[in-house]
């Protein structure tokens, strides 16, 4: 051993782990545990958790789509995925993230709620609007420009 040097830890690393563990990722002051040693914020999210059906989820889906007459290869280009996986979705083979979820409901003119839960808000556009909107979206700047110029030209008569 050499000249200066203990045996064992130095004592402000002992005091550092012993007295202030908080400031360490991922560990939380004793205080905000229950009685199980268990985070509340974490007993708050287990109870408050919802699942949803993917195969109700998958079927809203589809039945959207095919009211706007949009084929499975065109929705899977819109969302930015592939085909086989946006088919597994609509099956209720597999989940999907958010961020697809987004994608899908704001491709298709639905809400987050009602692809989930099957929810609808109580305000809900006509199909007709909802099938009008999507073509606007999908469209070049120019063009809709033109479509809405001819639909007030059409709608002011």
């Amino acid at each position: 051993m050499a000249a200066g040097e203990e045996q064992g830890s130095s004592p402000a690393v002992f005091y550092f782990w012993s007295i202030q563990p908080f400031f360490l990722p991922g560990v939380r002051p004793a205080a905000e545990r229950n009685r199980t040693g268990r985070y509340q914020k974490e007993i708050f999210m287990e109870q408050n958790r919802q699942y949803y059906d993917k195969i109700a989820a998958g079927r809203r889906i589809s039945d959207q789509r095919k009211r706007l007459g949009i084929s499975r290869q065109r929705m899977a280009e819109y969302i930015g995925k592939a085909e086989k996986y946006y088919a597994d979705i609509e099956r209720g083979y597999c989940g999907m993230s958010l961020e697809t979820m987004i994608g899908i409901a704001g491709t298709l003119g639905l809400t987050l709620d009602y692809i989930a839960f099957g929810e609808e808000e109580e305000h809900e556009l006509p199909k007709e609007t909802k099938s009008i909107m999507f073509y606007l979206d999908n469209c070049s700047e120019k063009r809709r420009k033109k479509a809405v110029e001819l639909l007030q030209v059409y709608l002011s008569e």
